[in-house]
């Protein structure tokens, strides 16, 4: 987890969880965030933005990450962080953008033909119900991830989450 401003992503949110591979250090997926309060001492987070590899071969790169991370897509791994982010509130969802509602769309129109994937269409598919404005998806929060599930794919899934709930403790009332 980094400070946005040290990966570009600056006005997507003011943090960002990066994923990269380990042999050449290339970007894989990246996700900006902030955190936001709930009542009732509790918090959540806004995805501000969600990016893959603007490598040249980002499709061959996104296929050998998805195959060393047995079968869990690199996208599919940093929300698996997110989402171990808000393991210690008591929200079970967190928020995310969608395409209309995407800081990009009030940058130049050169900036604005940069953002390729369909927001909406993946928050969708990861069961996402339409939020109010400004936002425009909230994503349930799997319930919290136990050990011993088996396959490759679902232990690989556990150490995501696991990353983003360790990233955060909860002590005493604050």
């Amino acid at each position: 987890m980094l400070l946005s401003d040290h990966c570009g992503s600056r006005h997507e949110g003011a943090f960002t969880v990066r994923l990269v591979d380990a042999t050449d250090d290339a970007l894989l997926c990246m996700a900006s965030f902030v955190f936001v309060r709930r009542p009732g001492q509790s918090y959540s987070l806004i995805v501000g933005g969600l990016q893959g590899s603007a490598r040249a071969d980002a499709k061959r790169a996104v296929i050998s990450a998805t195959r060393d991370l047995g079968g869990l897509r690199p996208k599919d791994s940093i929300m698996l962080v997110l989402k171990g982010l808000i393991a210690h509130g008591a929200t079970s969802y967190l928020i995310a953008v969608s395409n209309s509602n995407h800081v990009i769309n009030h940058r130049t129109s050169k900036r604005r033909k940069t953002k390729l994937p369909d927001l909406n269409a993946y928050w969708l598919d990861r069961g996402g119900v339409p939020f109010p404005p400004p936002f425009g998806f909230r994503i349930p929060a799997d319930p919290a991830i136990n050990e011993g599930c088996g396959s490759r794919r679902s232990n690989t899934k556990i150490a995501f989450w696991k990353i983003g709930a360790n990233l955060i403790t909860r002590k005493g009332n604050n």
